[in-house]
């Protein structure tokens, strides 16, 4: 006796108005979920005392990148496969997952605790009586926030470039490769 095959059913509801790629699905759940974390994150820095708030958002990012780079990792074969493919179809939406951590960062944590923060990190420079804390001596023990040695030179004029700079650099390499793509398109279109 032989069993007739019958195809497999959903595993929930389809919209067959809109039907995302599986990858697509997990930007979304991703997007929500940090959305969450992040605002939770925020409020925690803004509860704390002023002068706390640098040291704790330096912790905070660090903690966050470590948990970028891991989920990164885990997440390589969507980055090598589908993210990249998107990148070069000049799609912006969907950046590797280093990236879009860091534009949830960004949009998220970084423009509620900005203020704040970049106000704290101020008092911070002028803190020691002898004259500026050496920030190169205040992030050693958070190896992300170093980027091209700046640490070094910070000022006031500067502070807030500096303290971006670790999110905003990776979003600003995606801007422009995705530029870069869709300008080689277009230059493509032009020549046919």
């Amino acid at each position: 006796m032989s069993q007739q095959q019958r195809p497999l059913a959903p595993a929930g509801p389809i919209d067959h108005q809109v039907l995302i790629s599986p990858y697509e699905k997990i930007y979304q759940d991703m997007s929500r979920f940090l959305a969450d974390f992040l605002y939770e994150r925020a409020e925690y820095i803004l509860s704390r005392e002023p002068q706390v708030r640098f040291h704790l958002y330096l912790y905070e990012w660090e903690s966050y990148n470590k948990m970028a780079a891991n989920v990164g990792f885990v997440l390589s074969h969507m980055n090598e496969q589908w993210a990249e493919r998107q990148i070069r179809a000049g799609i912006r939406w969907f950046p590797v997952i280093h990236t879009f951590y860091c534009l949830q960062w960004h949009d998220h944590l970084w423009t509620k605790v900005r203020d704040s923060v970049v106000m704290n990190a101020g008092q911070v420079i002028h803190k020691d009586n002898n004259g500026p804390v050496k920030f190169d001596n205040i992030v050693k023990g958070f190896p992300s926030m170093k980027v091209d040695g700046k640490w070094t030179k910070v000022n006031q004029a500067n502070l807030l470039e500096i303290l971006e700079a670790p999110f905003t650099s990776p979003i600003n390499l995606h801007n422009a490769r995705v530029d870069h793509y869709i300008d080689q398109k277009n230059s493509a279109r032009i020549v046919r």
